[in-house]
């Protein structure tokens, strides 16, 4: 299912796959124990734009820790993982032994029931979805009022579009980070 969404990523955003993947994969994600930035991104421009401080946030393709570490170096008290591939996966709960402020879960994001369940269990105030075009699964998801912030990596531009519509209609304030050179962000606040 996970190649499905990939490949559908593919085909919707060639230009930004290329972009995004071309001369960026890191071959050793640990770095004197602090994971890497996955495909060497930059986290400063990606991720930073919401308050982390003392906050639980939701990791939704959390690859093998790295965007987690970089939760907690900006001040988060707690942050759950969620990946799906077997191998970064492996590597993310290695990564969280010993770490008492990251929860792994090893779950493949297929449906927004799944989504509404983890926003239930875990009552995160932030929300990063980075899930290779399942986040167009959002649009059905229930519990998106429950969430104070979305970071959303937006796969393709009808999906961003969507997600626009959606977010706006439910009262949210939407702001697309698009100098990425890759895929937009979605900023998505109440």
């Amino acid at each position: 299912m996970r190649l499905k969404h990939k490949m559908e990523t593919l085909m919707t955003n060639p230009k930004g796959v290329f972009k995004k993947y071309l001369f960026r994969v890191s071959y050793y994600p640990f770095s004197r124990g602090m994971p890497k930035p996955y495909l060497d991104e930059d986290y400063e421009k990606h991720w930073n734009h919401a308050d982390f401080k003392q906050k639980k946030v939701l990791d939704l393709g959390a690859d093998y820790g790295s965007t987690a570490a970089w939760f907690r170096k900006k001040g988060s008290r707690e942050v759950i993982a969620v990946e799906a591939e077997k191998e970064l996966y492996a590597k993310l709960e290695h990564y969280s032994e010993n770490r008492s402020w990251l929860t792994v879960i090893n779950e493949f994001i297929d449906s927004s029931n799944k989504i509404d369940q983890l926003v239930t269990n875990f009552n995160p105030q932030i929300v990063k979805v980075d899930i290779e075009g399942a986040e167009k699964k959002l649009l059905d998801c229930d519990k998106l009022a429950d969430v104070s912030t979305w970071l959303i990596e937006a796969h393709s531009e009808q999906i961003r579009v969507e997600l626009t519509s959606h977010f706006q209609r439910i009262g949210f304030s939407v702001r697309r980070v698009s100098d990425l050179g890759n895929f937009d962000i979605l900023v998505i606040q109440k």
